[in-house]
């Protein structure tokens, strides 16, 4: 917003600069048309509004996000894990597999996020396939706490223990229907493509890969994602139809920070890749 200000603003001056260079040029007193200068001062005014109520708007709703979450949250898995929920699991289970299975189902789905390593030990130990999501807390947390009307976030260990805590305030976040916004998106992805030598391939087999292949034109927000770690997870566990719905999250993700994604394919769907063409949802492609 801050850039179509600047825009705006300098188009209005360069306009009204035009006019003032027509009138001395032609040996005829001039003054800037009445209609040309309100309508320029208007069209400013109206961007500045729109700018400043967005602003006000997204911070409220960020004010409001800390406030609806304010409580305080334990680990999720071993609390809907516990014996006193297992029957829920296997009825739910058993709708879905039927009886003879739902032990089993039960068993798979919940060593499917109990794992206890995590970061390099996990590279280590899943080298061969297989392997389990660690969803715990980490370096001893064992609550964390949201507090809407200090703005704090904190956390502490099994004895009561603070170990952080936070203040947040709302910073903003740069819409990909401006310049600067496009580039921020795609910087990360260029870093991580960086990042991402043979060495690290060869070391993290499974891992994302990206490219900039079909770019349409000469500084594109555009990439490729041609091996998604989670795809092939979930045709590995045999639920590749769930795949779409994940796929569905960037489009969601994108609309709200104002931007059209043009996608062509998935390999979810059976694509070669998945295309991230992204534009301002007020911009032609």
């Amino acid at each position: 917003m801050r850039l179509m200000k600047r825009i705006l603003s300098a188009a209005a001056v360069l306009a009204l600069s035009a006019s003032l260079l027509v009138g001395c040029s032609s040996g005829t007193a001039s003054s800037v048309p009445v209609s040309a200068s309100s309508a320029a001062e208007s069209t400013v005014s109206s961007v500045e509004e729109t700018a400043s109520s967005a602003v006000d708007e997204n911070e409220a709703a960020a004010a409001q996000l800390l406030n609806d979450l304010t409580g305080s949250y334990q680990e999720l898995w071993p609390v809907i894990l516990a014996d006193e929920y297992k029957q829920t699991w296997l009825d739910d289970c058993t709708a879905l597999v039927g009886e003879d299975n739902a032990e089993a189902a039960f068993e798979k789905l919940s060593s499917m996020v109990t794992g206890d390593v995590y970061g390099e030990d996990a590279v280590k130990a899943y080298a061969n396939g297989g392997g389990a999501y660690f969803c715990g807390f980490t370096n001893s947390l064992a609550t964390l706490t949201f507090d809407g009307e200090t703005s704090t976030i904190s956390g502490t260990d099994k004895d009561g223990n603070v170990l952080f805590f936070h203040t947040y305030h709302y910073i903003g976040m740069e819409p990909v229907h401006t310049d600067k916004g496009k580039a921020e998106n795609k910087k990360s992805v260029v870093k991580y493509a960086k990042w991402y030598t043979p060495e690290k391939e060869a070391k993290y087999p499974t891992s994302f890969k990206v490219d900039f292949i079909g770019q349409p034109y000469e500084g594109a927000c555009y990439y490729r994602i041609t091996r998604c770690p989670i795809c092939s997870y979930a045709r590995n566990l045999g639920v590749s139809e769930l795949m779409p719905l994940f796929c569905e999250l960037d489009e969601v993700m994108i609309t709200l920070q104002h931007g059209v994604l043009h996608r062509k394919q998935t390999l979810a769907n059976g694509g070669e890749y998945c295309d991230y063409f992204i534009t301002g949802d007020k911009e032609r492609p």
